[in-house]
């Protein structure tokens, strides 16, 4: 069998390589009448982008050369077909500002009456584009005191949204808290929502 890569149909710069195509059972020798069931894997590779791939493979025999027919056909030669359909899984990740390595959380310090801000990065790990990236956050509210909050209104993002993310690009956010005056010193705690199409 000789494998051909399997080429995105809608942009054939992509490709899963041949040598992710697995063929398991293919007889050396086959008795006249006899059949055989083989069987075709695919290993796609991580991170590729979603979309329908075609390649395949040629199968022939080892002693035979094939030939052509009185009509142009290819005798003792056959290619069959793989197809494969690589599903669109949309997925993002809070990541640091300057690494890919997950954020878990986000402290900003400050005083009373001060504007402070700091700084994460949005990663897009799936394989299709984001589309529509809407980022806010909820209040922080006092963790020593019930009922004191910094409100939401309080909380800009810079930039607060962005209309698109190809895959494997991330974009840097800044998030900035304008501290009320005269509120309680601690620590306030709330959460970033991030949400795309």
């Amino acid at each position: 069998n000789l494998k051909r890569n399997l080429i995105n149909v809608d942009n054939p710069s992509l490709a899963i390589p041949s040598n992710n195509i697995i063929v398991a059972n293919m007889p050396r020798t086959l008795a006249p009448g006899d059949r055989a069931e083989v069987n075709v894997f695919v290993e796609i590779p991580p991170g590729t982008p979603a979309g329908r791939y075609l390649g395949g493979l040629e199968v022939r025999d080892n002693a035979i050369v094939p030939t052509l027919s009185s009509t142009g056909d290819e005798l003792s030669l056959d290619f069959i077909q793989v197809e494969v359909i690589v599903v669109a899984e949309s997925n993002f990740a809070i990541v640091n500002p300057d690494s890919a390595l997950p954020l878990d959380s986000l402290v900003i310090a400050g005083r009373a009456s001060q504007r402070v801000s700091g700084v994460f990065r949005i990663a897009n790990t799936g394989n299709v584009s984001l589309a529509d990236v809407q980022i806010s956050a909820t209040d922080l509210a006092a963790e020593s005191s019930v009922g004191v909050v910094i409100p939401n209104a309080l909380i800009s993002f810079s930039p607060p949204s962005f209309s698109s993310g190809a895959q494997g690009d991330t974009a840097r956010v800044t998030v900035s808290v304008t501290i009320p005056r005269g509120i309680l010193g601690g620590r306030y705690r709330g959460s970033i929502l991030v949400q795309a199409v």
